[in-house]
């Protein structure tokens, strides 16, 4: 994988956020458009004016033709509505009402949902040029994989790209001692999935995604990791994760203890410190071998 030029992509980044462009096309000439999965996407919402309109345009400007778009906002009184009545010809059902927070929204819009591959995208996060398209040739490529994911992008409040985050094949094991090993900013599942191993839990007002996606490995499911930058996490004062991150650690301790006991007895015996220094190792080697010795030398794990 060669570096990125972070500056280049921050102004690719910026234009493709910056108005509704019916005419861009990512899809391959090679791909015959009646046999793409339908993608639904969820947007849960709640007063982020600033930056659902980002949002919602690097779900549009995909311009993907089988596309479906729910936005579940909490009954936002920002101007948060104004922003979504804007593009709502374009949008499949939205509601503004009062729920019980994030997950509940986001189980919301899963139920409701019909694509073969279901995503969710919080409100002031973005998906990347192309994300759509990359995923839907993977899934045509190996429609027997459950979990489709890629790396990202980190930005700040003005969509500058401060840094990335490689990824590699996740596992069980790395995913509850080292932590999330698949994102949600850059993942899309089978939405059949859903009908076996529930919803988002709502017990977590946090890391519903992270327990989401460790139920996904230990239940078994084929995952696939691809090269490629699908979305872009948002960091700025307001976010839940600058906010909330005693209720962060609180609820991902919660998740370790309850998955470690089924992990793999061999990791269960050894020392905490020990499978988590192997984990580092094997994501260093992965990162070796993709000559990102410079991703490496910072290593975010």
């Amino acid at each position: 994988m060669i570096k990125p030029n972070l500056a280049k992509k921050t102004i690719e980044l910026k234009e493709f956020l910056k108005t509704r462009k019916p005419d861009l096309c990512f899809l391959s000439s090679l791909i015959t458009k009646e046999n793409l999965p339908k993608i639904s996407v969820i947007t849960p919402s709640f007063n982020q004016a600033k930056y659902i309109e980002r949002t919602i345009l690097s779900v549009l400007n995909q311009n993907y033709p089988k596309l479906e778009y729910i936005i579940i906002d909490g009954g936002s009184n920002d101007g948060t509505l104004e922003i979504i009545k804007k593009y709502e010809s374009e949008i499949a059902y939205w509601v503004s009402e009062k729920d019980r927070g994030q997950t509940h929204a986001i189980n919301k819009g899963l139920r409701l949902a019909t694509g073969d591959l279901v995503a969710f995208q919080n409100s002031d996060d973005v998906y990347m040029p192309g994300a759509f398209a990359a995923v839907a040739t993977a899934y045509m490529l190996k429609p027997d994989v459950d979990v489709i994911y890629g790396d990202f992008f980190h930005i700040d409040e003005s969509d500058n790209i401060i840094d990335e985050q490689l990824l590699i094949q996740a596992r069980l094991w790395m995913q509850v001692y080292l932590g999330t090993q698949i994102h949600n900013q850059a993942a899309f599942w089978k939405k059949e999935l859903h009908s076996y191993l529930g919803f988002m839990d709502e017990v977590y007002t946090f890391c519903m995604d992270y327990d989401f996606f460790t139920r996904l490995l230990e239940a078994g499911c084929i995952v696939q990791h691809i090269s490629k930058y699908l979305g872009a996490f948002r960091h700025h004062a307001d976010a839940k994760t600058t906010r909330l991150q005693h209720v962060s650690h609180k609820e991902h301790d919660r998740i370790v203890r309850i998955y470690r006991t089924r992990c793999p007895l061999l990791f269960r015996l050894l020392p905490y410190a020990l499978v988590r220094m192997g984990g580092k190792i094997i994501k260093g080697i992965c990162h070796i071998k993709d000559k990102r010795f410079d991703y490496l030398i910072r290593y975010r794990i």
